[in-house]
């Protein structure tokens, strides 16, 4: 690596975090997934105050078993450094100074022994273990930071900013994983449709030249202006907007310093990793298709240098391999797409075919039982993920149909909802009281009587089936709705048959 591809941010330092318990506590202290980073990998994450407040940001660069890297502003270094350092009592951890220091390099150069790749502000960068002189222009830096979504550093220090009101929940804050400090508000706000009022950028035409007051005012409501930044396009504005003005790719009606224009809500630039991994992706898949395996390989493995727990790009990658022949590296790939998503079917298939082809046909039996017991797992999951959405569909419809309810008692078709929705929620009584409203209504209502003769069969009732089912059948049948009709005429068997 040339020398004068290596950058220092100036405004940015690293320290060493080292010991045994060092992963560990890391994942207990920080609001990302450390258990998911793999080594010679970093990612962006966030540290909050019990209550939800966000107190500082960083980088973790996991190098090694035992070793990590905070790479974070100057600003917060110490800060960050004496509050870890409060946290560690009986675990094995030590912050020690980066000796070697850090620099970047933005050329996309090729990955060699002690460097790291990863997304810098959602700029594709390299990691070096080393010291330059090479300074990065720190205007860059902060326009970088402020479409990434980063706070102002007096925001960060006053810890008054909940993490949900800024940009960096949406990056650096995982809902999934195991405890960490401040966890229950951060995850009750966002369960909870997000933070009433959270940052977000505006973008202002470029024939809007100067910002010339520091509040923006948007459909009657005053924002002041927290941060602003020239562009090619125009300028781009953040402020702390409600929810009604967050819709990204809404123009909104706006006066600034008495100037009416149009600006537009976009989002902090949060998902470029995912973008630069999808079009590598694609691009490799497109190559594998044609049968360049060689040229697939390589976007395949670049990809994999910036996002490695891609499961898509995992199993491509272990699939080429193996019809390469590379049956070892290939296996490689399929354990590590087993460690990051341990229900993977495709891992221990593509496995057992590996095993089968090296000739290791116990490993082969052995992966092939696993994808079996995998592919009932799956199934159950997903059976029981659908079975949670229909439920919280049918709840949706239920709050819908009540709010008719409430302008027309009388309205058929919410009464008829609900009595449908909470006979299949399990809820008969709640049901049966919406099937009689119905009969009141209406003395040949044939669908609620049919619900309703099944819940009276469900409570032990049959006498009510037996001097109603008939009817109901004849009346179907008389609307066309045979298959209620055919329903009710197979509970009448049943029932003179019993």
């Amino acid at each position: 690596m040339s020398e004068k591809n290596l950058f220092n941010i100036e405004s940015w330092t690293s320290f060493k975090m080292i010991g045994e318990d060092v992963s560990t506590f890391l994942n207990g202290q920080f609001t990302s997934d450390i258990e998911l980073l793999c080594e010679n990998r970093a990612h962006f994450s966030t540290r909050v105050s019990r209550t939800g407040q966000l107190k500082a940001y960083c980088y973790i660069v996991h190098l090694s078993k035992n070793k990590f890297i905070l790479y974070c502003p100057k600003f917060l270094e110490e800060k960050l450094k004496n509050d870890l350092e409060k946290f560690i009592i009986m675990e094995d951890v030590l912050i020690e100074s980066n000796q070697e220091g850090v620099s970047l390099s933005f050329d996309g150069a090729l990955s060699e022994e002690g460097c790291v790749d990863f997304f810098f502000l959602n700029r594709p960068a390299t990691l070096f273990l080393k010291k330059t002189t090479n300074l990065y222009p720190q205007e860059e830096i902060k326009t970088m930071g402020i479409e990434f979504g980063l706070p102002s550093n007096d925001l960060v220090l006053d810890e008054k900013t909940l993490v949900n009101e800024t940009g960096l929940v949406d990056l650096g804050v995982s809902l999934s994983k195991g405890c960490f400090v401040g966890q229950e508000t951060v995850k009750k706000i966002e369960t909870n449709r997000g933070a009433g009022k959270k940052e977000i950028l505006f973008h202002v035409p470029k024939e809007f030249s100067e910002i010339v007051d520091s509040s923006l005012l948007i459909e009657k409501t005053e924002y002041s202006i927290l941060e602003h930044i020239k562009n090619d396009s125009g300028q781009i504005l953040k402020v702390k907007a409600s929810r009604e003005h967050r819709i990204n790719g809404k123009n909104y009606k706006a006066t600034i310093g008495g100037s009416d224009l149009e600006v537009t809500a976009k989002p902090f630039s949060l998902d470029c990793e995912s973008i630069f991994a999808s079009d590598l992706f694609e691009k490799g898949i497109d190559l594998f298709t044609k049968d360049k395996d060689e040229e697939a390989k390589s976007v395949f493995e670049l990809a994999l240098r910036f996002v490695p727990g891609d499961v898509d790009i995992l199993e491509s990658l272990g699939a080429l391999e193996g019809r390469l022949g590379n049956y070892k590296r290939a296996i490689e790939l399929m354990d590590e797409l087993e460690r990051v998503n341990p229900s993977s079917v495709m891992a221990s298939t593509n496995k057992s075919l590996f095993y089968m082809k090296i000739g290791d046909i116990e490993k082969a039996e052995e992966e092939k039982a696993k994808a079996t017991v995998k592919g009932f797992e799956v199934a159950a999951e997903d059976s029981k993920k659908k079975a949670e959405s229909d439920i919280k569909e049918i709840e949706r419809k239920i709050s819908m149909f009540e709010q008719v309810l409430e302008i027309d008692a009388d309205d058929h078709m919410a009464n008829e909802g609900l009595s449908r929705s909470y006979f299949n929620l399990g809820k008969y009584e709640e049901s049966l009281k919406y099937c009689d409203k119905l009969i009141s209504l209406n003395d040949k209502d044939f669908k609620a009587m049919g619900i309703k003769a099944k819940i009276k069969m469900k409570d032990g009732d049959s006498g009510y089936a037996l001097n109603s089912l008939p009817e109901i059948i004849e009346l179907a049948g008389k609307k066309g709705d045979f298959v209620l009709a055919n329903e009710m005429q197979s509970l009448l068997s049943s029932l003179t048959n019993s």
